[in-house]
């Protein structure tokens, strides 16, 4: 696998050879990947039990590391810095723009266009699901109560976890990044194998001024943060509207 080749004509993350006899990795999670499911709802309050825990951790390489929290008050402490997060998230009109441009508004959008998170998908209630196109447009005057809305549901989806999870990395760099994605996804299989619902929640790690404190309560300063997670018990959601491999993939004989 080589990954960010180089004199590549179009946009490419990774090249695979895939070659007969090789030895096969991860085979016991391969089942899981239909399942897998990013659950944004509110979750029941139930911790996650130390052997469960134990099998989720087995899935974090070296140079990662995976900072565990169960108590009570220490969740209520990060469910207050992601509310503050969240709403910050929102009033950045330029990050706003980004996020607006993958919501849609109705089932019919998805499915023609083929990607995106619905209303309904994340989750949103009350007068913020009706008027989601003016409370969450950066240029409405509106914005500012999708922000409180937004708030509000981080703050509540972290005070119903189970458990959070922080995944960081000893080093940097786009490969580094990359394979903690593959590090996350192994994670988030093993997760619906165990039937513990999962939801990254990145605002408060990726604005300087919430990672320092998110860091500290996890006791991981001085690492790069990837993925901050909750952890629980939920009903599991539909699947999201994707298009088809051949629509994001190339495959040719060498």
């Amino acid at each position: 696998m080589s990954y960010f080749p180089r004199g590549a004509s179009s946009p490419v993350v990774a090249e695979v050879a895939l070659a007969n006899g090789d030895m096969r990795r991860d085979r016991s999670l391969f089942h899981a990947i239909p399942d897998r499911r990013t659950n944004r709802r509110e979750y029941d309050g139930r911790g996650i039990f130390p052997e469960n825990r134990a099998q989720l951790t087995a899935q974090i390489p070296e140079n990662y590391r995976l900072h565990w929290m169960d108590d009570h008050d220490d969740i209520r402490a990060v469910a207050e810095i992601a509310k503050h997060a969240a709403e910050a998230r929102v009033l950045d009109r330029r990050a706003e723009t980004e996020q607006m441009a993958w919501m849609r508004f109705g089932d019919d959008e998805a499915r023609r266009r083929g990607d995106g998170t619905t209303v309904d998908e994340l989750e949103i209630g009350g007068l913020a699901r009706w008027f989601a196109g003016r409370y969450f447009n950066p240029r409405s005057w509106f914005l500012r109560f999708g922000a409180q809305t937004a708030g509000k549901r981080a703050r509540d989806g972290f005070r119903s976890a189970g458990a959070l999870a922080l995944l960081t990395s000893t080093q940097t760099g786009e490969n580094g990044w990359l394979m903690g994605g593959q590090v996350y996804e192994r994670f988030a299989l093993r997760a619906t194998t165990l039937g513990i619902a999962h939801h990254p929640v990145n605002e408060s790690i990726e604005m300087d001024r919430y990672r320092g404190e998110v860091l500290a309560r996890f006791g991981a300063a001085g690492e790069d943060p990837l993925m901050l997670i909750r952890l629980g018990h939920a009903r599991r959601p539909d699947p999201s509207v994707r298009r088809a491999v051949a629509y994001v993939a190339s495959f040719r004989n060498s």
